[in-house]
């Protein structure tokens, strides 16, 4: 089979738009020079048969985050590369000289330097959490009517204070068990009108024998493993067909996954060999299980 420069594809307006700055002059050159480097004669059967098999290696789809190319992943830098012709050529080129094999990428080669790497798309954004609900603010009641004087004085102050200090709200000393606990903590002295909803909620929850959530509490998500670090949803970002599929981990670990209820980013080091024989899996399986979650871990990019 008899090609040349014009045969081979030029990137597609999608490459376009995921390929990182590359300088379209000089991608072009290159194109033009793949026949050159190949060598008279090399676009053979022989040459076409090895780039269709890198094609049925690294299939569309393969990769979760460019489903629709044929994407090559070079595990050691984590960068991805468009499988297209050129590219398929130049490796293919290599493999039959024996420089190379259909499981490592020839970084570094005619068509895949860094500057050619595709743009990681690690899909939609995580939906921000809910915030917590908060709990309604009762209305201030209005102060009953009593035969104190409508301003009281410093001194009546004072003494209603120590008595009662609830007395400048106009509610009565509430009668309190002694032996409650946490009744110190959970009633504070109110110091201004302010406080006086706040003070209502503490009542109620001590008496209901709870104690107040703080504002703004909530649960901590199970993918939360660094808390230091913004939560990433691994759940969304890769599910475990496609986790499966990408490591290459049969159906009998997958269904094994499963029933452990196994999501991307567990911590894998509370796992027992007890949880791992429960699965259906063994020691062996599992081992392929841990290199591929360190893998996809290792192939994430950093926060």
């Amino acid at each position: 089979m008899q090609n040349t420069a014009t045969d081979i594809q030029q990137p597609t307006s999608q490459l376009d738009n995921e390929v990182g700055p590359v300088a379209p002059n000089t991608l072009n050159t290159q194109l033009d020079e793949v026949p050159g480097i190949l060598g008279k004669g090399s676009l053979d059967d022989n040459l076409e048969s090895v780039r269709r098999n890198l094609e049925k290696q690294y299939p569309i789809g393969n990769c979760v985050a460019h489903k629709t190319i044929h994407c090559v992943i070079h595990r050691p830098s984590g960068q991805h590369f468009d499988l297209m012709e050129g590219r398929s050529l130049v490796w293919g080129k290599l493999i039959l000289d024996k420089k190379s094999n259909y499981f490592n990428p020839p970084v570094g080669e005619m068509l895949w330097k860094k500057e050619h790497a595709l743009k990681k798309v690690m899909g939609s954004a995580p939906q921000p959490l809910p915030e917590a609900p908060t709990a309604p603010i009762p209305a201030t009641p209005a102060a009953p009517t009593t035969s104190l004087p409508a301003t009281p004085q410093p001194q009546q102050t004072a003494a209603m204070t120590a008595m009662n200090p609830y007395a400048p709200f106009g509610m009565p000393m509430p009668m309190f068990n002694p032996f409650t606990m946490g009744l110190a903590g959970a009633l504070a002295t109110p110091t201004t009108p302010m406080n006086l909803p706040q003070m209502q909620m503490q009542m109620q929850s001590v008496q209901r024998g709870t104690t107040p959530a703080a504002s703004g509490s909530r649960k901590r998500p199970r993918h939360d493993i660094r808390s230091s670090s913004p939560v990433m949803d691994f759940e969304e970002l890769i599910s475990l067909d496609d986790f499966c599929n990408e490591y290459h981990l049969d159906d009998q670990i997958r269904e094994g996954l499963k029933k452990m209820q196994f999501l991307v980013g567990d911590d894998l080091s509370i796992v027992t060999l007890t949880d791992i024989r429960d699965a259906g899996l063994t020691p062996l399986s599992w081992g392929r299980v841990k290199r591929a979650h360190k893998a996809f871990m290792k192939s994430l990019p950093p926060n």
